[in-house]
Protein backbone atom coordinates (compact mmCIF):
# COMPACT_ATOMS: atom_id res chain seq x y z
CA UNK A 1 0.00 0.00 0.00
CA UNK A 2 1.17 3.11 -0.69
CA UNK A 3 1.66 5.53 2.32
CA UNK A 4 -0.73 8.92 2.58
CA UNK A 5 1.78 12.07 2.26
CA UNK A 6 1.68 14.87 4.11
CA UNK A 7 3.42 17.48 2.19
CA UNK A 8 5.89 20.34 3.09
CA UNK A 9 6.80 22.51 0.74
CA UNK A 10 10.01 24.28 1.20
CA UNK A 11 10.72 25.50 -2.14
CA UNK A 12 14.63 26.33 -3.33
CA UNK A 13 15.67 25.99 -0.02
CA UNK A 14 19.54 24.01 -0.46
CA UNK A 15 19.37 24.84 -4.20
CA UNK A 16 22.68 25.66 -4.68
CA UNK A 17 21.89 27.29 -8.40
CA UNK A 18 18.83 28.12 -10.34
CA UNK A 19 18.42 25.20 -12.98
CA UNK A 20 17.69 26.51 -16.44
CA UNK A 21 13.91 25.30 -16.12
CA UNK A 22 13.02 26.40 -12.41
CA UNK A 23 10.87 28.24 -10.64
CA UNK A 24 9.87 26.64 -7.40
CA UNK A 25 7.81 29.11 -5.46
CA UNK A 26 5.55 29.86 -8.90
CA UNK A 27 5.25 26.22 -8.94
CA UNK A 28 4.41 25.50 -5.53
CA UNK A 29 2.80 28.87 -4.88
CA UNK A 30 4.91 29.38 -1.75
CA UNK A 31 6.51 32.90 -1.63
CA UNK A 32 8.19 32.70 1.53
CA UNK A 33 10.36 30.35 3.95
CA UNK A 34 7.69 28.45 5.76
CA UNK A 35 8.05 28.49 9.59
CA UNK A 36 8.59 25.67 11.80
CA UNK A 37 4.46 26.89 13.11
CA UNK A 38 2.95 26.42 9.99
CA UNK A 39 4.87 23.24 9.26
CA UNK A 40 3.23 21.68 12.65
CA UNK A 41 -0.32 23.39 11.51
CA UNK A 42 -0.12 22.08 7.94
CA UNK A 43 0.85 18.48 8.81
CA UNK A 44 -1.90 18.42 11.70
CA UNK A 45 -4.41 19.62 9.04
CA UNK A 46 -3.55 16.66 6.40
CA UNK A 47 -3.62 14.29 9.71
CA UNK A 48 -7.00 15.49 10.38
CA UNK A 49 -8.22 14.78 6.92
CA UNK A 50 -6.43 11.38 6.89
CA UNK A 51 -8.09 9.84 10.22
CA UNK A 52 -11.43 11.35 9.00
CA UNK A 53 -11.05 9.87 6.11
CA UNK A 54 -9.29 6.04 7.13
CA UNK A 55 -9.73 6.30 10.97
CA UNK A 56 -7.75 2.91 11.42
CA UNK A 57 -4.82 3.68 9.08
CA UNK A 58 -1.77 2.54 10.77
CA UNK A 59 0.86 4.93 11.27
CA UNK A 60 3.26 3.08 9.50
CA UNK A 61 1.45 3.78 6.54
CA UNK A 62 1.67 7.81 6.84
CA UNK A 63 4.76 9.63 5.97
CA UNK A 64 5.90 13.06 5.92
CA UNK A 65 7.41 14.44 3.13
CA UNK A 66 9.77 17.54 2.74
CA UNK A 67 9.59 18.64 -0.87
CA UNK A 68 10.26 21.19 -3.22
CA UNK A 69 14.04 22.12 -2.51
CA UNK A 70 17.43 20.24 -2.14
CA UNK A 71 16.87 18.92 1.61
CA UNK A 72 20.72 17.69 2.35
CA UNK A 73 21.85 20.96 0.48
CA UNK A 74 20.53 22.80 4.13
CA UNK A 75 22.94 23.74 6.69
CA UNK A 76 22.80 20.75 9.11
CA UNK A 77 21.36 22.60 11.92
CA UNK A 78 18.43 24.05 9.57
CA UNK A 79 17.84 20.42 8.27
CA UNK A 80 17.76 18.84 12.14
CA UNK A 81 15.18 21.70 13.24
CA UNK A 82 12.92 20.54 10.23
CA UNK A 83 13.47 16.51 11.00
CA UNK A 84 13.04 17.56 14.62
CA UNK A 85 9.25 18.15 13.94
CA UNK A 86 8.69 15.22 11.72
CA UNK A 87 10.35 13.38 14.76
CA UNK A 88 7.91 13.85 17.31
CA UNK A 89 5.38 12.60 15.22
CA UNK A 90 6.64 9.40 14.84
CA UNK A 91 8.12 9.14 18.22
CA UNK A 92 4.61 9.48 19.07
CA UNK A 93 3.50 6.60 17.22
CA UNK A 94 1.14 9.03 14.91
CA UNK A 95 3.44 8.60 11.75
CA UNK A 96 5.82 5.85 10.91
CA UNK A 97 8.71 7.49 8.63
CA UNK A 98 9.82 10.50 6.83
CA UNK A 99 10.55 11.48 3.54
CA UNK A 100 12.79 13.71 1.63
CA UNK A 101 13.84 15.12 -1.85
CA UNK A 102 17.07 16.21 -2.95
CA UNK A 103 19.78 16.42 -5.63
CA UNK A 104 22.11 12.97 -6.52
CA UNK A 105 25.30 15.42 -5.88
CA UNK A 106 24.56 15.97 -2.16
CA UNK A 107 24.20 12.53 -0.61
CA UNK A 108 27.14 11.18 1.26
CA UNK A 109 27.48 8.32 3.94
CA UNK A 110 27.40 10.64 6.99
CA UNK A 111 24.23 12.35 5.24
CA UNK A 112 22.79 9.39 5.23
CA UNK A 113 23.47 8.16 8.80
CA UNK A 114 22.14 11.67 10.38
CA UNK A 115 18.92 11.01 7.90
CA UNK A 116 18.26 7.38 9.19
CA UNK A 117 18.94 8.16 12.95
CA UNK A 118 15.71 10.65 12.42
CA UNK A 119 12.99 8.13 10.50
CA UNK A 120 13.85 9.01 6.80
CA UNK A 121 13.28 5.96 5.04
CA UNK A 122 12.52 7.54 1.54
CA UNK A 123 14.88 9.71 -0.63
CA UNK A 124 13.26 11.08 -4.06
CA UNK A 125 16.20 11.99 -5.88
CA UNK A 126 15.95 14.69 -8.54
CA UNK A 127 17.96 12.88 -11.79
CA UNK A 128 16.29 14.86 -14.56
CA UNK A 129 17.99 13.49 -16.99
CA UNK A 130 21.13 10.81 -17.22
CA UNK A 131 21.95 12.24 -20.74
CA UNK A 132 25.56 14.04 -19.93
CA UNK A 133 25.03 16.93 -22.51
CA UNK A 134 21.06 17.39 -21.28
CA UNK A 135 22.35 17.65 -17.86
CA UNK A 136 25.16 20.54 -18.69
CA UNK A 137 22.66 22.69 -20.77
CA UNK A 138 20.02 22.54 -18.46
CA UNK A 139 22.70 23.88 -15.37
CA UNK A 140 22.31 20.91 -12.95
CA UNK A 141 26.52 20.47 -12.25
CA UNK A 142 26.72 17.24 -12.19
CA UNK A 143 26.92 14.15 -14.21
CA UNK A 144 25.20 11.01 -15.06
CA UNK A 145 28.14 8.92 -12.61
CA UNK A 146 27.47 11.02 -9.89
CA UNK A 147 23.48 9.75 -9.97
CA UNK A 148 24.68 6.06 -10.80
CA UNK A 149 27.26 6.93 -7.28
CA UNK A 150 24.33 8.19 -5.27
CA UNK A 151 21.68 5.40 -6.08
CA UNK A 152 24.03 2.40 -5.47
CA UNK A 153 24.87 4.85 -1.65
CA UNK A 154 21.56 4.83 -1.16
CA UNK A 155 20.56 1.35 -2.36
CA UNK A 156 23.30 0.20 -0.13
CA UNK A 157 21.80 2.02 2.76
CA UNK A 158 18.73 0.05 2.45
CA UNK A 159 16.51 3.35 1.78
CA UNK A 160 13.28 3.74 -0.48
CA UNK A 161 14.34 5.72 -3.65
CA UNK A 162 12.88 7.88 -5.76
CA UNK A 163 13.66 9.05 -8.96
CA UNK A 164 11.90 12.36 -10.45
CA UNK A 165 13.19 12.81 -14.74
CA UNK A 166 12.06 15.38 -16.62
CA UNK A 167 11.20 15.32 -20.36
CA UNK A 168 11.92 17.55 -23.06
CA UNK A 169 14.46 19.86 -21.80
CA UNK A 170 16.99 21.63 -24.20
CA UNK A 171 19.01 19.03 -26.10
CA UNK A 172 16.57 16.38 -24.81
CA UNK A 173 15.09 14.04 -27.95
CA UNK A 174 12.95 10.86 -27.84
CA UNK A 175 15.55 8.84 -28.09
CA UNK A 176 17.96 10.09 -25.26
CA UNK A 177 14.81 10.16 -23.26
CA UNK A 178 14.29 6.61 -23.63
CA UNK A 179 18.21 6.35 -23.34
CA UNK A 180 17.48 7.39 -19.81
CA UNK A 181 14.77 5.51 -19.07
CA UNK A 182 16.64 1.89 -20.11
CA UNK A 183 19.32 3.09 -17.22
CA UNK A 184 16.64 3.74 -14.93
CA UNK A 185 15.00 0.56 -15.50
CA UNK A 186 18.45 -1.45 -14.85
CA UNK A 187 18.89 0.54 -11.30
CA UNK A 188 15.20 -0.81 -10.25
CA UNK A 189 14.54 2.00 -8.22
CA UNK A 190 11.09 2.26 -6.02
CA UNK A 191 9.02 4.36 -7.88
CA UNK A 192 9.26 7.30 -10.58
CA UNK A 193 7.63 10.79 -10.77
CA UNK A 194 7.84 11.82 -14.48
CA UNK A 195 7.87 15.56 -15.37
CA UNK A 196 7.34 17.44 -18.84
CA UNK A 197 9.67 20.21 -18.98
CA UNK A 198 7.01 23.51 -18.86
CA UNK A 199 8.12 27.16 -20.14
CA UNK A 200 7.71 28.96 -16.68
CA UNK A 201 7.86 32.94 -16.30
CA UNK A 202 11.17 34.70 -15.33
CA UNK A 203 13.36 31.32 -15.79
CA UNK A 204 16.41 31.27 -18.34
CA UNK A 205 14.41 28.76 -20.05
CA UNK A 206 12.00 31.70 -20.95
CA UNK A 207 14.68 33.43 -22.48
CA UNK A 208 16.19 30.68 -24.65
CA UNK A 209 12.41 30.68 -25.90
CA UNK A 210 12.36 33.80 -26.69
CA UNK A 211 15.02 33.87 -28.38
CA UNK A 212 14.40 30.83 -30.46
CA UNK A 213 16.66 28.89 -29.15
CA UNK A 214 14.13 26.16 -27.32
CA UNK A 215 10.69 24.64 -28.52
CA UNK A 216 9.15 22.60 -25.50
CA UNK A 217 7.12 19.61 -26.77
CA UNK A 218 3.48 19.59 -27.53
CA UNK A 219 1.29 17.66 -25.58
CA UNK A 220 0.40 15.36 -28.31
CA UNK A 221 4.60 14.43 -28.83
CA UNK A 222 4.37 13.98 -24.44
CA UNK A 223 1.68 11.86 -24.27
CA UNK A 224 3.43 9.61 -27.22
CA UNK A 225 6.40 9.27 -25.58
CA UNK A 226 4.90 8.86 -21.81
CA UNK A 227 3.53 5.67 -23.34
CA UNK A 228 6.31 4.01 -24.17
CA UNK A 229 7.63 4.96 -20.50
CA UNK A 230 5.37 4.64 -18.44
CA UNK A 231 4.30 0.80 -20.25
CA UNK A 232 8.01 -0.11 -19.63
CA UNK A 233 8.60 0.79 -16.58
CA UNK A 234 5.47 -0.04 -15.40
CA UNK A 235 6.11 -4.09 -16.73
CA UNK A 236 9.32 -3.76 -14.72
CA UNK A 237 7.08 -3.28 -11.89
CA UNK A 238 8.32 0.43 -11.04
CA UNK A 239 5.12 2.44 -10.48
CA UNK A 240 5.11 5.67 -12.07
CA UNK A 241 3.05 7.92 -9.19
CA UNK A 242 3.20 10.93 -10.59
CA UNK A 243 2.79 12.52 -14.32
CA UNK A 244 3.01 16.20 -14.93
CA UNK A 245 3.01 18.47 -12.41
CA UNK A 246 0.25 19.03 -9.47
CA UNK A 247 0.50 22.79 -9.87
CA UNK A 248 -0.79 26.04 -7.32
CA UNK A 249 -3.70 28.01 -7.83
CA UNK A 250 -2.21 30.64 -9.70
CA UNK A 251 0.62 27.99 -11.47
CA UNK A 252 -1.40 28.69 -14.75
CA UNK A 253 -0.63 32.60 -14.58
CA UNK A 254 3.45 31.46 -14.87
CA UNK A 255 3.69 29.01 -17.67
CA UNK A 256 4.37 30.37 -20.80
CA UNK A 257 4.59 27.34 -23.17
CA UNK A 258 4.64 23.88 -22.82
CA UNK A 259 2.70 20.53 -22.67
CA UNK A 260 0.99 21.50 -19.13
CA UNK A 261 -2.44 19.33 -18.93
CA UNK A 262 -3.76 18.86 -15.30
CA UNK A 263 -4.95 15.18 -16.47
CA UNK A 264 -1.79 14.14 -18.06
CA UNK A 265 -1.62 10.53 -16.67
CA UNK A 266 -5.42 9.63 -17.67
CA UNK A 267 -4.62 10.70 -21.03
CA UNK A 268 -1.43 8.55 -21.56
CA UNK A 269 -3.16 5.56 -19.32
CA UNK A 270 -6.15 5.70 -22.13
CA UNK A 271 -3.67 5.99 -24.98
CA UNK A 272 -2.15 2.57 -23.77
CA UNK A 273 -5.71 1.10 -23.35
CA UNK A 274 -6.69 1.86 -26.49
CA UNK A 275 -3.56 0.24 -28.22
CA UNK A 276 -4.11 -2.65 -25.74
CA UNK A 277 -7.71 -3.04 -27.80
CA UNK A 278 -6.43 -2.34 -30.85
CA UNK A 279 -3.59 -4.98 -30.77
CA UNK A 280 -6.75 -7.43 -30.09
CA UNK A 281 -8.96 -6.54 -33.48
CA UNK A 282 -5.06 -6.87 -35.13
CA UNK A 283 -4.68 -10.24 -34.12
CA UNK A 284 -8.32 -11.63 -34.78
CA UNK A 285 -8.86 -10.16 -38.09
CA UNK A 286 -13.05 -10.08 -39.45
CA UNK A 287 -14.46 -7.51 -41.67
CA UNK A 288 -17.36 -6.83 -39.22
CA UNK A 289 -18.06 -7.25 -35.18
CA UNK A 290 -21.30 -7.51 -34.06
CA UNK A 291 -20.24 -7.57 -30.47
CA UNK A 292 -17.51 -6.18 -28.38
CA UNK A 293 -17.02 -7.09 -24.98
CA UNK A 294 -14.07 -6.27 -23.16
CA UNK A 295 -13.39 -7.42 -19.85
CA UNK A 296 -11.26 -4.51 -17.95
CA UNK A 297 -9.56 -3.88 -14.30
CA UNK A 298 -11.77 -2.55 -12.04
CA UNK A 299 -11.89 0.98 -12.16
CA UNK A 300 -10.33 1.11 -15.31
CA UNK A 301 -12.88 2.07 -17.43
CA UNK A 302 -12.94 5.91 -17.73
CA UNK A 303 -9.51 4.83 -19.12
CA UNK A 304 -10.63 2.27 -21.24
CA UNK A 305 -13.47 4.78 -22.75
CA UNK A 306 -11.31 7.66 -23.34
CA UNK A 307 -12.02 11.03 -22.90
CA UNK A 308 -15.47 12.15 -24.48
CA UNK A 309 -15.52 8.15 -25.73
CA UNK A 310 -12.85 8.66 -27.71
CA UNK A 311 -11.40 5.79 -27.64
CA UNK A 312 -14.96 4.07 -28.63
CA UNK A 313 -15.33 6.22 -31.55
CA UNK A 314 -12.07 5.61 -32.83
CA UNK A 315 -12.67 1.63 -32.53
CA UNK A 316 -15.79 2.39 -34.43
CA UNK A 317 -14.46 4.34 -37.01
CA UNK A 318 -11.62 1.88 -37.83
CA UNK A 319 -13.28 -1.08 -37.76
CA UNK A 320 -16.82 -2.47 -38.18
CA UNK A 321 -18.20 -2.75 -34.86
CA UNK A 322 -22.10 -2.80 -33.74
CA UNK A 323 -22.07 -2.97 -30.52
CA UNK A 324 -19.35 -2.66 -27.72
CA UNK A 325 -19.57 -3.44 -24.00
CA UNK A 326 -17.05 -3.21 -21.06
CA UNK A 327 -17.21 -5.05 -17.65
CA UNK A 328 -15.29 -4.42 -14.72
CA UNK A 329 -13.80 -7.32 -13.23
CA UNK A 330 -12.20 -7.71 -9.63
CA UNK A 331 -9.79 -10.96 -11.06
CA UNK A 332 -8.14 -9.27 -13.83
CA UNK A 333 -5.07 -7.65 -12.53
CA UNK A 334 -4.02 -4.16 -13.98
CA UNK A 335 -2.47 -4.30 -17.22
CA UNK A 336 -4.49 -7.44 -18.42
CA UNK A 337 -7.45 -7.31 -21.15
CA UNK A 338 -9.94 -10.06 -22.13
CA UNK A 339 -12.08 -9.72 -25.24
CA UNK A 340 -14.96 -11.24 -26.36
CA UNK A 341 -15.33 -10.26 -30.08
CA UNK A 342 -18.58 -12.81 -31.38
CA UNK A 343 -18.16 -15.67 -28.77
CA UNK A 344 -14.31 -15.14 -29.62
CA UNK A 345 -12.20 -15.16 -26.54
CA UNK A 346 -8.89 -13.01 -26.43
CA UNK A 347 -6.18 -12.55 -23.83
CA UNK A 348 -3.91 -9.84 -23.90
CA UNK A 349 -1.05 -7.78 -21.60
CA UNK A 350 0.25 -5.03 -21.29
CA UNK A 351 3.65 -6.72 -22.02
CA UNK A 352 2.22 -7.84 -25.35
CA UNK A 353 2.73 -4.34 -26.38
CA UNK A 354 6.42 -3.60 -26.03
CA UNK A 355 6.99 -6.46 -28.81
CA UNK A 356 5.58 -3.71 -31.27
CA UNK A 357 7.82 -0.97 -32.60
CA UNK A 358 5.85 1.65 -31.07
CA UNK A 359 6.75 0.85 -27.44
CA UNK A 360 10.68 -0.18 -27.89
CA UNK A 361 12.75 1.74 -25.85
Amino acid sequence: MRPKIIPVFIPHLGCVNDCIYCDQKKITGIEHKISNKKIRETIDLYLSKIFSDHPNLPSRNIQIAFYGGNFTGLDISHQGSLLEISKSYVERGIIGSVRISTRPDFLDQKKLNFLKERYVETIEIGVQSLDDSVLAISGRNYSSLDVYDSFKLLRDNHFQIGVQIMLGLPGDTFERSKSTIKKIIDWKPDFVRLYPTLVIKGTPLEKLYRDGKYSPMDIDEVIRLCKIIVLNLEINNIPVIRLGLHPSVNFLDHIIDGPFHPSLKYLVKSEIDYDLMYLIFRKYKRKIYHRVVFYIPEGSLSEFRGFKRKNILRIKERYRVNNIDFVEKKEIKQGNLIANLDNKRIKMSQKDLTYQNDYHL
